[in-house]
């Protein structure tokens, strides 16, 4: 398991994924992407997933596509199906999702792009110091089976919401969230996954701080 270093570059991709690692079955990737500027993607910025997957995330400037929102639901970082990791000091922008129909104001029905975005991560995953600005949803948390940690985070003018605790439960607590209308919002769509959060976090400029969806 040698650890892969993406360091000092600059990628720029006019569709898909930015920097993408998975893994094969029995396979284990340990990786470091540092000081990279992950820009023009249409899907994601970075986007880590299956199991034996670890990534250790920092530094990075990461925003999409300009209009990469209209064919698109663009996420700036992904951890997903049992990928985990470390996800600190990143600059995260301008994640928005703009189909026609499908993206929108519905939290539960319709889609949003999200700044960073775990779903059905593995456990151990650590999100610290990372500013989330002009993204539809700054940090995302869907389906996680563990703890997902989410402390000391900057989120700033969201288009709707600061951090989104979708069918799981969690703890969230010293993060900044400013200037959005709803702070932290726990959705429960199925009966046997209940959304609970339990904060102790800043807000400014915030309409609701914590808006409960069903």
């Amino acid at each position: 398991k040698t650890p892969v270093n993406a360091l000092d570059s600059e990628c720029q991709g006019d569709a898909g994924v930015g920097i993408l690692v998975g893994t094969s079955s029995g396979v284990a990737a340990k990786v470091s992407i540092t000081q990279n500027t992950v820009v023009n993607y249409q899907k994601a910025g970075i986007m880590c997933w299956e199991v034996g997957t670890s990534c250790t995330i920092s530094g990075n400037y990461i925003s999409p596509a300009l209009g990469a929102g209209a064919t698109n639901a663009p996420n700036g970082i992904e951890l997903m199906y049992d990928g985990t990791g470390t996800v600190t000091g990143n600059v995260v922008h301008a994640n928005v999702c703009s189909i026609s129909g499908v993206c929108g104001t519905d939290l539960v029905n319709q889609q949003q792009s999200c700044g960073i975005m775990t779903y059905e991560a593995s456990s151990n995953v650590n999100m610290t110091g990372n500013y989330l600005t002009g993204d539809d949803i700054g940090i995302c948390l869907g389906v996680d089976p563990g703890r997902i940690s989410t402390s000391g985070n900057m989120v700033n003018g969201s288009t709707y919401a600061g951090i989104e605790v979708y069918d799981e439960s969690q703890t969230v607590s010293g993060n900044t969230i400013s200037n959005l209308q709803y702070g932290i919002v726990p959705i429960s769509d199925a009966s046997n996954f209940p959304a609970t959060v339990h904060y102790s976090d800043t807000f400014n400029s915030v309409s609701t701080s914590c808006y409960p969806l069903q």
